[in-house]
């Protein structure tokens, strides 16, 4: 730990290490308080209700007193730029006196149309966003007026948190914690929303519901705009989106194994299963967890291991982080190429291979095909018991074919600096030795967008 201030506030190393990761260098920072100056709440517009929340500077922080009057809030704001790309960082210190009240939500951030609170024992930080009126919950007479949990964090310190946003998007994600993914990431957010309503502001407030006074402290505010260029970021991290089928291909072994997963920081995100939504029409699945647009940009490989796809807005930042030199594997199952959602798709209609609605698997695990050495050498007499039929896209490369030379399992396009490779044959069928996944085929084939 290191000492930021001569008050004695503390934060974390890694937090302030993990801000400057962030930050590039084409980065602007557009507004900025650390509430040193005694005369720093004379720059803010101070609403105080009586019996509601107060504010004043403590030891070099924003100290919000929180009181019970809900419906009757207080809050301070102040105008900052309008930026459609960037991200804002700030430090939070929940009930330092140890006032423990029984029913709580307090502090209010809120950046433009991004708005959060703190609640359930001070350790849930919540996202609000807009609800119809029939849904709005008690004394909400104004927008956002739903809520979405975010992340739990620690009372009693110093917590470093984030929200990066992209209004060209929707899209708004949430750090906090070691800030390489993000908590909770929402596509469908106005960030400036209406422009009686919020604006370009800031706002800290007290929602004001509560048994007890009990105190927060604010500090580090910066905001940042962000350029969006990410050409020059260093990629050296994979990124594995499992599913299905992941079992089979067991790339985590393959990637301690071959010395990629401790060196390039790769990283692991997997789906909850989708029960009966596995024979819907659409890709209904969702992801524990999803990457923040810094990992994307940072990623050498990125692999969708019969993976359902991510939302559009994802789908455009893994574009471009292959479009900057990343490559881009799509190891198909029985699930992903049809129901995984990307046909029709950002990434789908880049991929070196033509999709359709079809359900245009092929073969059965009575009549195997046996796999040609073709550019990528596999194990003799190595076999695959189902694959997609698909057309190769016109600029394809074939690498790898099936059935002596007839059906194309692994095509590649390049995409800018980057290549969008998809493997076809399906790893569904026998266990035996000679299964294709079972062989080093998918070692070579990462070894060969390595090298090339």
């Amino acid at each position: 730990m290191i000492h930021l201030k001569t008050t004695g506030k503390l934060l974390l190393f890694g937090m302030i290490a993990a801000f400057a990761i962030q930050a590039n260098a084409e980065d602007k920072i557009v507004f900025s308080e650390n509430f040193d100056s005694p005369d720093a709440l004379k720059k803010w517009h101070v609403v105080e209700y009586p019996g509601s929340g107060t504010f004043h500077l403590e030891k070099g922080a924003l100290a919000v007193v929180h009181k019970n009057n809900p419906g009757k809030g207080s809050y301070i704001e102040i105008p900052v730029p309008n930026i459609s790309r960037g991200q804002i960082d700030f430090d939070v210190l929940i009930d330092p006196e140890h006032a423990e009240p029984e029913r709580q939500i307090g502090l209010t951030f809120e950046l433009y149309n991004i708005a959060t609170f703190w609640h359930d024992s001070l350790s849930d930080w919540r996202l609000y966003f807009p609800e119809p009126n029939a849904k709005r919950m008690p004394n909400f007479n104004f927008e956002p007026v739903g809520h979405q949990r975010i992340a739990e964090v620690e009372k009693y310190k110093y917590v470093h948190y984030r929200i990066f946003f992209d209004e060209t998007q929707d899209l708004v994600e949430f750090y906090t914690g070691d800030m390489q993914d993000p908590k909770a990431a929402r596509y469908d957010v106005s960030v400036f929303g209406h422009a009686f309503y919020r604006g370009g502001y800031l706002r800290i407030g007290s929602f004001a519901f509560t048994t007890d006074h009990y105190k927060t402290l604010v500090d580090n505010i910066v905001i940042r705009e962000c350029s969006g260029t990410t050409e020059k970021m260093k990629k050296d991290q994979i990124l594995i989106f499992d599913g299905i089928s992941s079992n089979h291909f067991k790339i985590v072994p393959l990637m301690k194994k071959m010395n990629l997963w401790g060196k390039n920081g790769a990283r692991c995100y997997a789906w909850n299963s989708p029960g009966p939504n596995l024979l819907a029409d659409k890709n209904n699945c969702t992801y524990e967890k999803m990457p923040g647009f810094q990992t994307v940009a940072k990623a050498a490989l990125i692999i969708f291991n019969d993976a359902p796809n991510v939302e559009p807005s994802l789908q455009k930042e893994i574009l471009k982080s292959v479009y900057d030199g990343a490559d881009l594997l799509i190891l198909s199952g029985l699930f992903s190429l049809k129901n995984g959602g990307f046909n029709g798709s950002p990434i789908g209609e880049k991929l070196p291979v033509i999709l359709n609605d079809d359900w245009t698997v092929k073969g059965d695990a009575d009549t195997p095909v046996l796999l040609d050495q073709n550019n990528l050498v596999t194990e003799n007499n190595s076999v695959m018991y189902h694959y997609w039929d698909l057309k190769p896209e016109k600029d394809a490369e074939i690498l790898a074919t099936a059935g002596n030379g007839k059906i194309p399992i692994l095509l590649r396009k390049k995409f800018g600096q980057g290549s969008i490779t998809v493997l076809t044959a399906t790893a569904c069928g026998p266990e035996k030795n000679n299964s294709f996944w079972k062989t080093s085929i998918l070692e070579n084939i990462i070894n060969y967008l390595h090298n090339n």
